[in-house]
């Protein structure tokens, strides 16, 4: 059962009318003022919060040259796992088995079992050396792709920090810079044990060329962006709204309160100036008679 907002006391189911018993008020109609503003209050500064939301995220992804680079710098950084690092071919007594070391190249190694038969050839006494060095170069370049997909990912959840994902990106670009190395060092001691060999030769493709390449373009967008920072353009009064609706909800302030408007900006100021004289026409003509009631 409902109570009177008012006075507080039980309304019960054959109380139909929508004024109360005891103190006679209408119940559907109290507080209506108060409520009305409370809920415009609210409603500025929810549409505030998600203002700047949106316009964060789209300064995040579009709000300017260098931000649209980042993403594209992402892109490439993945496209240059399609890139082979060098191309190596196994001679089996009764199959040859041609491949790459690259991002295709290793989604291959892996589905056709190829992997399988290259850990377990590391354990010869004869083969052993050649299949360790390819062994080694396939991991180096896993975790290489392993690098650029955090890049990736840090470059698209851009818009949560943007400094620290920017800050986050170039400690990853960085990492990446040290893989490129390790893949140019196993990548040639790879070759130096192929060299000769009767079951399994390589030839060196770009190398780590391309993905060096690619770390290096994602390091240079992010380090600008750092430098520059993303210009976001806010609506006037829409921060101050944002840092109210933070304290209204941890229960600093409390709607009640704040003003109507909120906050004031220019746009509020042009639509209180239209009220007022929206106002005063109707005082002039009720003044002057001009809606005066007719017989």
């Amino acid at each position: 059962m409902a109570k009177c907002p008012k006075c507080g006391k039980t309304l019960h189911l054959y109380n139909m009318s929508q004024f109360c018993p005891h103190c006679k008020i209408n119940v559907s109609m109290y507080g209506f003022e108060e409520n009305f503003y409370r809920e415009a209050k609210q409603a500025e500064l929810s549409t505030a919060v998600w203002s700047v939301r949106i316009r964060h995220l789209k300064a995040a992804f579009i709000g300017s040259k260098l931000t649209i680079l980042r993403l594209v710098a992402a892109v490439i950084s993945v496209a240059t796992l399609l890139a082979p690092v060098v191309n190596f071919t196994i001679s089996l007594p009764y199959n040859t088995v041609d491949s790459s070391v690259s991002g295709l190249g290793i989604y291959g190694i892996f589905t056709n079992g190829a992997f399988n038969y290259i850990m377990t050839m590391c354990n010869s006494e004869l083969f052993g050396t050649e299949f360790s060095a390819l062994r080694n170069l396939l991991f180096v370049f896993a975790s290489a792709a392993v690098i650029i997909i955090v890049v990736l990912f840090t470059s698209v959840l851009c818009f949560i920090s943007y400094k620290n994902m920017q800050k986050i990106t170039l400690v990853t670009s960085i990492a990446g810079f040290v893989d490129c190395l390790a893949v140019l060092i196993f990548t040639l001691l790879f070759l130096k044990a192929a060299n000769g060999s009767t079951i399994i030769s390589g030839k060196f493709i770009c190398g780590p060329l391309t993905l060096f390449a690619g770390f290096a373009f994602v390091f240079v967008v992010n380090l600008l962006l750092v430098k520059k920072g993303i210009p976001v353009d806010h609506a006037e009064g829409s921060l101050e709204r944002v840092e109210i609706f933070k304290k209204v909800k941890r229960g600093e302030i409390s709607l009640d309160d704040l003003p109507q408007p909120v906050v004031e900006t220019e746009e509020t100021r042009k639509i209180e100036e239209e009220i007022r004289k929206a106002q005063e026409g109707l005082a002039e003509a009720e003044r002057t008679g001009k809606y005066a009631k007719s017989d």
